[in-house]
């Protein structure tokens, strides 16, 4: 008989042992089993009248998904049900060749739907889709708030939905004008600045010529006493050329103490903002 080879005895040993068939810890864990026990073993539990270890836990499993609920909040206004169609026994009911745009499926086919109510007299005539099901359906919806509006009045459905509506509308449209106003308050205010920004150009432009104008009658006295005139003449350049010169250091001066002003200003109100910090 063959010895085994090394190289098959190797292999052997390095093959790991078989598990044994029994499911693992970790996967008893799993929401989905414990779900199920909890279900099974609380049914077991009130089946034969004993008081089950997981209702602490499905109370409060319970709770929370109270918490996480999509009903409305109770703060917000509810509207009124939606009134119910009447009886058939109170109906008339037609179906009538559509017209209109939708070719043969609406000319030559009995989609639309005619209903009268006989307490009422009301007749009304729907032919809103291809479809005659859908049509009396909605046709009943129509005759339902028909009658509620003609024996509620003012607190029917429709009126009550109809002044929210309204109500939102006018909201909407205040809020429009409100900005309406703010966005024209915005360009008179811009138009304002510029008015302002060219008046003070058009001064500053007009300070700027008597400047070059009192620049041109200083050099024309002096060219005028350089040149060979008379005494007389030459004294009364001298003379206009002071006035001139005593003009302009006048108004100098006058924009300096402007200026001071303006800075002395400026300082005063750094100070008092100072002392509100």
């Amino acid at each position: 008989m063959k010895e085994p080879s090394r190289t098959a005895t190797s292999l052997n040993k390095r093959r790991a042992p078989v598990p044994p068939s029994r499911p693992r810890h970790d996967a008893m864990l799993r929401p989905s089993i414990l779900h199920a026990l909890t279900g099974t073993l609380s049914t077991t539990a009130r089946r034969h009248g004993a008081p089950s270890l997981f209702q602490p836990r499905l109370a409060a499993a319970t709770a929370a998904a109270a918490a996480f609920t999509t009903s409305p909040s109770p703060l917000i206004k509810q509207m009124p049900a939606r009134a119910k169609p009447p009886p058939d026994e109170e109906l008339e009911e037609k179906f009538l060749r559509g017209s209109g745009p939708g070719g043969q499926k609406i000319n030559k086919t009995s989609s639309a739907v005619q209903l009268k109510h006989l307490p009422t007299g009301i007749v009304l005539k729907c032919q809103a889709t291809r479809s005659r099901t859908q049509n009396r359906k909605l046709v009943r919806e129509l005759l339902a708030a028909k009658i509620d509006e003609l024996e509620n009045g003012a607190e029917s459905r429709n009126a009550i939905v109809g002044d929210v509506k309204k109500k939102k509308a006018d909201s909407k449209a205040k809020k429009a004008r409100r900005k309406a106003r703010k966005i024209e308050a915005e360009k008179a205010q811009k138009l304002e600045v510029a008015k302002a920004m060219d008046e003070a150009i058009e001064k500053a432009d007009e300070a700027g010529k008597e400047v070059e104008v009192g620049d041109l009658q200083i050099n024309k006295v002096v060219k005028a006493n350089k040149g060979g005139v008379s005494p007389h003449k030459r004294r009364q350049g001298e003379k206009r050329e002071k006035e001139i010169k005593a003009a302009l250091a006048l108004q100098a001066e006058e924009e300096n103490v402007q200026d001071d002003a303006d800075a002395a200003v400026s300082k005063w109100r750094w100070e008092r903002s100072k002392v509100h910090l």
